[in-house]
């Protein structure tokens, strides 16, 4: 159970709390900005902007959204949807303090409200404070928007096998995959509890579907910079729950410790567990590659193409860049402007009959 924890334990490893300076709006509005006249703004237009680089998750688009949202406050201080997404922005950029404030006006006069469950209980749960974050769960959980509910539950299960509630944990975990099969966090927290509960061979096979899911993802959208690092913590999960498989067909010490001698009868399976090890450890080794390789390279060719994007160079070698990472579209793409400035461009002509059918695809408009 202790071993179960600690691979739940990657999924949290990196949201230790740390103060963020002005993450709250009402910090860094002028004084006296009560009394002047606000402006006038696109409410929706500016919860929308404000949505979708949250969901970005970047430092520089998460005060981005702080600014639209600080401004639909000053409009409407009284927007439960800007309020909700104050705290959420405030989470993601790890003040808990005023993550928990927002959180809490909101749910002083709507006690069921979703988003501000859910807030609050990805709060706790950052925090290691499971029955303060299972009691905001459990309640997000049954209210919870369909598109919602398998994200939502999969914290849960996970708040459950912290407090060594392992059956409530299992059965929650299966209702996060029921409730949508190709959800990474619910088949990952499936997969995890099945192994803190040695149910080896299940474990096994919600592994494998999960490397599935996360290859057919990042096939899909290959330069994703959130699915990436979930990603990673699949990979990462998978290899620390099979060295755990490993260590149980091994003969165990005095201490009860595993040894390097293998129990009996048992050396087929140790073998096949080493190669799931390798397969794991390999795609994530790649992973990490990729990641190294976008953060290093790919801002400095989209920087060059905002102070001149008519540089045929510039967006011919930005289209190699993403042929490296696999974003074959958006590098089909990128040839198609350059023809459009110079058609009779070897190079580009080349490179879009390297890329084949996918040069015919429209590029994916998120990147």
């Amino acid at each position: 159970m202790v071993r179960v924890r600690i691979l739940i334990g990657v999924f949290c490893a990196a949201a230790a709390w740390g103060q963020a300076p002005g993450s709250d709006p009402a910090s860094t509005q002028p004084a006296g900005g009560a009394a002047d006249a606000p402006a006038k703004i696109d409410v929706k237009d500016s919860l929308q902007r404000a949505q979708a680089l949250l969901e970005s998750g970047t430092e520089e688009d998460l005060i981005a959204a702080q600014q639209f949202l600080q401004d639909v406050l000053r409009v409407e201080p009284t927007n439960a949807d800007a309020i909700i997404m104050v705290g959420e922005v405030a989470l993601e950029r790890r003040d808990g303090n005023v993550a928990r404030r927002y959180f809490s006006d909101v749910l002083k006069l709507e006690e069921n409200n979703f988003r501000a469950n859910r807030g609050m209980g990805e709060l706790y749960f950052r925090s290691k404070m499971w029955r303060q974050a299972m009691r905001y769960l459990e309640t997000a959980a049954r209210v919870a928007p369909p598109d919602k509910r398998a994200e939502t539950l999969s914290v849960l299960a996970r708040c459950y096998v912290q407090d060594g509630t392992v059956n409530k944990a299992l059965e929650t975990a299966q209702q996060a995959v029921a409730s949508d099969a190709k959800n990474v966090d619910a088949l990952q927290t499936l997969t995890v509890v099945r192994m803190g509960q040695k149910q080896f061979e299940q474990a096994l096979e919600d592994g494998r579907k999960l490397m599935e899911l996360v290859e057919q993802k990042l096939h899909d959208n290959p330069a994703d910079a959130k699915l990436l690092r979930q990603s990673g913590q699949v990979y990462q999960t998978l290899v620390e729950g099979l060295i755990l498989y490993h260590a149980t067909l091994h003969l165990p010490n005095a201490r009860g410790e595993p040894t390097t001698d293998p129990i009996p009868g048992k050396e087929r399976e140790i073998a096949q567990v080493l190669v799931r090890i390798g397969e794991a450890r390999g795609r994530q080794v790649v992973l990490e590659s990729r990641i190294s390789y976008l953060r290093a390279v790919l801002p400095y060719y989209e920087k060059s193409l905002k102070f001149d994007d008519q540089s045929v160079p510039a967006l011919l070698a930005y289209a190699r860049v993403l042929l490296v990472v696999e974003r074959t579209s958006d590098a089909a793409e990128q040839c198609r402007k350059a023809l459009e400035i110079d058609p009779t461009n070897v190079e580009a002509q080349q490179l879009l009959q390297q890329i084949g059918p996918a040069a015919h695809e429209p590029a994916a408009a998120s990147r």
